[in-house]
């Protein structure tokens, strides 16, 4: 009997190369969603600080015009961080599907491969039994 091949190796190669670009992507877009989200941390820690900081004391004229231009431009800051916080993850959470449909798509290949592999073992053991049954009967028939 001749060597199992899978008809279907290509697709799964492919699908297989397929799902790992994904999964790259998606650690990257992980780490990347990471770092902003430790960077709007920061911006918001640094507000409770100057916020803090303004507290302590008496404030002259001149210091609470610049602490309120300065806490508007954080607040700003913070607001487009978050925003972009916002967006990374739509990015990741899609990015996530694709790489789960292309899971699934690879599984189902792999899933079909193993049965082929099953059936052929099957046809596999059955020709062998075949000729042994063969052989058997004429080694008898050989003998009587």
């Amino acid at each position: 009997m001749k060597k199992f091949k899978f008809s279907l190796e290509k697709v799964l190669a492919y699908r297989k190369q397929v799902e790992e670009q994904l999964k790259t992507e998606l650690i990257n877009k992980r780490e990347e969603h990471r770092a902003l989200v430790e960077e709007l941390d920061f911006l918001r820690a640094k507000y409770s600080e100057f916020k803090r900081s303004l507290g302590e004391g008496r404030i002259e004229a001149r210091r609470l015009a610049h602490w309120n231009e300065r806490s508007l431009f954080l607040e700003d800051l913070i607001d487009k961080q978050a925003e972009m916080v916002e967006q990374s993850l739509s990015r990741l959470r899609e990015l996530q599907k694709k790489y789960i449909e292309a899971r699934r798509s690879s599984m189902v290949l792999e899933k079909l491969k193993e049965k082929k592999i099953a059936q052929y073992k099957y046809e596999v053991s059955r020709e062998i039994q075949k000729g042994l049954d063969e052989f058997a009967t004429s080694a008898y028939a050989r003998g009587s």
